[in-house]
């Protein structure tokens, strides 16, 4: 099924509300919640190895110390990337990219999000481009990036791929920085509290962009599916699918 053609249930690096964010687990959760896509970021090691993880540094989600780009996979491998959520889930280990699409595939689309980062050159780009499309996952993939340079770069390697852009605030008109970039979705983050509004859904609509947006709250998430919003990502999946069931049964 195309990206978009349908409502986005979006579940945020995987389901990290109820399982440590971009690990197998919280992928697997998201899937189990009913995620149709789920979003999660892309770093280099190293030795050139393409690693979902959101943090510069391991830090954070790991037992470890140090940037991720110091470290060589197997060096990441060594990592306990799950204790620090819960102690059930000890043993979760930093994946690869193709982990993530071989896990996905068939099951849900990818959102992925590019960290602004030297290393994302042409070449790095081609070599990411190559995972997505030897595991069938060009039509399944939307490519993101508050870095707008980066978006279009992506779109220059690899035409065929959906892609879209992050920013945060509220932009005069969000859908025409879309359209520099070439991209097809806008993706407003809510920091600050600032949350898309319907008549801005409308305008993206108008100019044939898409807009996917993120919270985690109940209400919002009913705002913004009435408002015509094409997906949502949230830590709680569940809740999505709960308000996007609840507000079509409602109209039918």
């Amino acid at each position: 099924m195309a990206l978009y053609s349908r409502f986005e249930i979006i579940g945020h690096r995987g389901a990290k509300g109820y399982a440590p964010e971009n690990t197998v687990p919280s992928f697997l959760k998201a899937l189990e919640l009913g995620a149709t896509m789920v979003e999660f970021d892309l770093r280099f090691t190293a030795d050139r190895e393409i690693v979902v993880i959101h943090d510069e540094t391991v830090n954070r989600t790991t037992d470890g110390q140090g940037r991720v780009s110091d470290f060589s996979y197997q060096e990441l491998r060594r990592l306990d990337a799950g204790a620090w959520f819960a102690e059930e889930y000890s043993g979760a280990r930093i994946p690869l990219f193709e982990e993530v699409l071989d896990l996905i595939h068939g099951r849900a689309a990818a959102l992925v999000e590019i960290k602004a980062a030297p290393d994302w050159t042409e070449q790095n780009i081609a070599l990411a481009v190559e995972k997505i499309f030897e595991h069938d996952m060009a039509e399944q993939v939307e490519i993101i990036s508050f870095d707008h340079s980066i978006v279009r770069n992506f779109k220059k390697v690899a035409p065929q791929l959906k892609t879209g852009i992050l920013y945060i605030g509220a932009p005069v008109e969000p859908w025409l920085d879309a359209l520099i970039a070439r991209a097809e979705v806008i993706h407003p983050c809510p920091a600050g509290g600032i949350q898309v509004q319907s008549h801005e859904i409308a305008r993206a609509h108008a100019h044939q962009v898409l807009v996917g947006a993120t919270t985690q709250s109940e209400t919002e998430m009913a705002r913004l599916i009435t408002g015509g919003v094409d997906g949502i990502c949230s830590d709680y999946p569940d809740l999505i699918r709960e308000a996007w069931k609840r507000l079509t049964l409602d109209h039918g």
